[in-house]
């Protein structure tokens, strides 16, 4: 049994011309993820693709930083030691677990 590639669209970037843009998604079970796609849109057909590069999310990373991109930034959680502390009821039992350097969120 095969499974169908999911697609998100990041963003869509209208062209010069409005039946002409460029569509940046993400899609997932697949070798290149990152899809750089540039459509135009027709009123018998609607919008579809022109031509498409897939890209791994190294080559994005390196053409953003090409182009003048931010290099990306870790995410603190994996950059920050994460150290369970267990909280224990009278009992013996484990009542809750903390983290330390995780704010809850709200």
């Amino acid at each position: 049994m095969t499974h169908a590639a999911t697609e998100h669209i990041i963003a869509v970037v209208q062209g010069d011309e409005s039946d002409q843009r460029m569509v940046f998604a993400s899609r997932s079970d697949i070798d290149r993820p990152i899809v750089l796609r540039h459509e135009s849109f027709s009123q018998d057909v609607g919008w579809f693709t022109q031509s498409e590069v897939e890209m791994t999310r190294q080559e994005m990373v390196l053409l953003r930083s090409v182009m003048g991109g931010q290099k990306p930034k870790p995410c603190l959680r994996t950059t920050q030691k994460i150290q369970a502390q267990k909280e224990v009821l009278p009992d013996g039992e484990p009542r809750i677990l903390q983290f330390s350097g995780v704010s809850a969120a709200s």
